[in-house]
């Protein structure tokens, strides 16, 4: 899935309650940080996926291409976390970096069980 790195961005805000008025996305250095905490997150997730290839995004306009599942359950938690630690909301910080963690955890998962006999090694 391709997704727009300010969509990214933006709905992390959302979650964190930033974008409502009187809140930290009134601070100009918000969104000025957006590339550099994305390509933080995005580094490391491209690489629990893929061994090369990897080129950061250098404005909110550029694409993404994740996966549906991780964007949704891993990125942008883990956009949201790094964006409320580098503003002190240790609450927030916490929480999302749970959530973050738990996306993580997709990469460990099994995809497919196989059925098979056990070895006859000792024949």
């Amino acid at each position: 899935m391709k997704i727009r790195a300010r969509e990214i961005f933006e709905t992390a805000k959302d979650d964190l309650c930033y974008s409502e008025v009187g809140s930290v996305s009134e601070i100009d250095v918000v969104d000025k940080t957006a590339v550099r905490i994305i390509n933080n997150i995005y580094r490391e997730i491209f690489y629990k996926l893929y061994s090369s290839g990897y080129k950061p995004i250098t404005t909110l306009d550029d694409f993404i291409d994740l996966p549906e599942d991780i964007i949704f359950n891993c990125f942008i938690n883990g956009v949201a976390s790094k964006l409320a630690f580098d503003y002190g909301d240790g609450n927030l910080q916490a929480y999302f970096g749970s959530l973050y963690n738990q996306g993580l955890n997709l990469f460990n998962t099994i995809t497919q069980i196989e059925d098979v006999l056990p070895s006859d090694y000792e024949n």
